[in-house]
């Protein structure tokens, strides 16, 4: 709830600083934005795709050690 409040509250404020530009400064305002969160897409698609080469190289380890477990289970003792 209390963050809901605070980002009710920060729209509050945003709003108000948005309704007083200009036409002009509004339009570098949405560009700015939009860049924003365009950057912020571009970092999570990046945190995304590194997580998942992250799995995929901890399932390739894993089936390695099992592998050479499996491989050498009598030498191994578990």
């Amino acid at each position: 709830i209390q963050q809901l409040k605070q980002r009710m509250e920060d729209m509050e404020r945003h709003y108000k600083y948005v309704s007083n530009l200009s036409p002009e400064q509004t339009n570098e305002h949405i560009k700015d934005i939009k860049n924003i969160t365009r950057k912020k897409l571009d970092m999570a698609e990046k945190a995304e795709s590194q997580k998942k080469y992250l799995f995929q190289t901890i399932e390739a380890l894993t089936q390695s050690k099992n592998a050479f477990l499996w491989k050498n289970r009598d030498l191994v003792k578990v």
